[in-house]
C-alpha cells in the first residue's frame, strides 16, 4: 500500500512540475520572440512621394547580417483617399548609388491602405556586395 500511494504521489509531483515548467517556457517563448527584433537607429529616408501623401520612416534593426539589411518601417497614408503600395515602390540606394529592390515586405505593408492609416512591418534587402545602404527612397 505504501509503495502504491508513493508511486501515485511521485506521479502527482512529476505532473504537476511538468505544468509549471510548460508556463514558464511559454511565458518565456512570448516575451523572447517579442524581443527578437530590436530596432536602433532611425535610417535616412528620401521620399519622392510626398505629393502622394505617403509618409515613411524606418529603423534599423539587429537582423541585419551577412549582407542582408532589414529595417522597421511605418508607412502612413497621410491623404483623404485610399491608396495602394507595392514593393517595387521601396528601394534601397546604396553607396555606389544602386537601387535594391525588397526581397522580403510584410504582407501588411503592401495591402490597400485606407485614409490616415499607418501600418508597421518588416523590409528587407538582399546583398548589396561592396556597397553599404545609403538611404531608402519611394518611387512611382
Amino acid at each position: 500500500m505504501k509503495k502504491i500511494f508513493l508511486v501515485v504521489f511521485c506521479a502527482m509531483a512529476l505532473t504537476a512540475c511538468n505544468k509549471n515548467n510548460e508556463q514558464k517556457l511559454e511565458q518565456t517563448n512570448i516575451t523572447e520572440s517579442k524581443q527578437d527584433i530590436q530596432v536602433g537607429n532611425k535610417f535616412v529616408i528620401v521620399n519622392e512621394l510626398t505629393n502622394k501623401n505617403i509618409k515613411l520612416q524606418a529603423f534599423e534593426t539587429n537582423l541585419s547580417k551577412d549582407g542582408k539589411y532589414y529595417y522597421q518601417v511605418e508607412i502612413e497614408n497621410v491623404s483623404a483617399q485610399p491608396m495602394n503600395l507595392k514593393a517595387e515602390q521601396i528601394v534601397l540606394v546604396d553607396t555606389n548609388g544602386n537601387e535594391n529592390r525588397v526581397q522580403m515586405i510584410d504582407r501588411d505593408l503592401t495591402t490597400p491602405y485606407e485614409p490616415k492609416q499607418s501600418k508597421k512591418g518588416i523590409i528587407a534587402f538582399d546583398d548589396l556586395g561592396q556597397s553599404q545602404p545609403k538611404f531608402l527612397k519611394f518611387k512611382d
